[in-house]
C-alpha cells in the first residue's frame, strides 16, 4: 500500500511570491479583477491557517513595492 505525505501548509513566503506574480499580471496587462480575485482566494488559505489579517495586508503591500521597484528597475534600463 502506498502512504501518500501530508499535504504542506500554506506559507506566507509562498504567498508573497504569488501575489507578486499576480501583481506583474495586473501591471502587465492581464485582467485585473481576475488577478485581484486570485490574490484574495490565496489570502483566505492563509487567513483559515490562523494569520492574522494585519500581517497578510503588510505581506500584501510588500510584494507590491518589490513589483513596483522592479517595474521601475526595468524601466531605467530602457533608458
Amino acid at each position: 500500500m502506498t502512504t501518500v505525505p501530508k499535504k504542506k501548509p500554506y506559507t506566507k513566503k509562498k504567498f508573497l511570491e504569488q501575489t507578486e506574480l499576480y501583481l506583474k499580471g495586473m501591471k502587465g496587462g492581464f485582467d485585473k479583477v481576475e488577478m485581484h480575485n486570485k490574490i484574495v482566494t490565496k489570502d483566505n488559505i492563509l487567513r483559515k491557517q490562523g494569520v492574522p489579517r494585519n500581517e497578510v495586508i503588510s505581506i500584501i503591500k510588500k510584494a507590491n513595492q518589490n513589483v513596483n521597484r522592479l517595474f521601475r528597475q526595468r524601466a531605467m534600463r530602457k533608458d
